[in-house]
């Protein structure tokens, strides 16, 4: 058996960790357009929450949720990107459903 790879660790700013392949890192205030292309497509959100496509005024307000998350449980949603660039590829995280 080959030994595992080493633990792959943060880039120290914003990121969260990453793999090989990807990516993990806090939202940035320039991923509201990316944020819209995923969750602003309703063939995309019919399977999530009611099924309602957000608006750029929701989405703004969901990036200023996960800002304030972060500073005041240390955690909320997430950028997915590729390794090997810069592509938003999705979005995943924990959140407060109350709060959310």
């Amino acid at each position: 058996m080959e030994p595992a790879d080493p633990p792959y660790t943060s880039d120290g700013q914003d990121g969260v960790f990453c793999t090989k392949r990807l990516r993990v890192r806090k939202w940035r205030s320039t991923d509201v357009a990316s944020l819209l292309e995923v969750y602003g497509n309703r063939d995309v959100v019919r399977w999530v929450d009611d099924g309602q496509a957000l608006s750029p005024g929701e989405a703004l307000q969901w990036m200023k949720v996960t800002q304030a998350n972060y500073a005041k449980y240390g955690y909320g949603m997430y950028v997915i990107e590729s390794s090997f660039r810069s592509k938003v590829l999705g979005f995943g995280g924990l959140v407060h459903p109350a709060q959310q």
